[in-house]
């Protein structure tokens, strides 16, 4: 009888070893499926580093930017460099004018950091406040500016 007590003694340490969560299961359950694996993180979406509402955009970088603009313009640029782009894709910049959208243009992104931008014409009769914001292919603004023309 000795010889059983130790042999199932010993079966019973080597049960609790190789399943410790067996040994603090209550009476009449069963074990939990083991828990699923982390979900891989999310990568950051698209940010943007830097923006201008500008006169020109010269080596890939705005020149004359302000908040307030003359009438006689003519052009606007909108510079955006885009960080966070593990793969390809696109943003919009949105130019309203009054609550209205005037234009709206895709752009590619193609790495991280990207720098791109677009344009709008402006025409003299055309003052006032207005908006140019960044949009993902989601919808989500990450990032505006406001200016004047005046």
């Amino acid at each position: 009888m000795q010889r059983t007590w130790r042999v199932g003694f010993s079966l019973l340490l080597i049960g609790l070893l190789v399943s410790p969560a067996a040994a603090q299961q209550a009476p009449g359950t069963t074990p939990a499926p083991p828990a699923a694996p982390a979900a891989p993180a999310q990568a950051p979406g698209l940010s943007v580093a830097r923006d201008a509402v500008a006169a020109n955009v010269v080596d890939r970088e705005p020149q004359d930017t302000a908040e307030v603009f003359a009438p006689t313009i003519h052009m606007l640029y909108y510079f955006t460099e885009v960080r966070g782009a593990e793969t390809p894709s696109s943003i919009t910049h949105r130019w309203s004018y009054k609550d209205q959208i005037m234009a709206e243009v895709k752009l590619s992104v193609q790495g991280s950091p990207w720098r791109t931008w677009s344009s709008k014409t402006i025409l003299p009769e055309w003052t006032g406040t207005w908006k140019v914001e960044a949009v993902t292919e989601a919808g989500q603004i990450i990032a505006s500016k406001t200016f004047t023309i005046q």
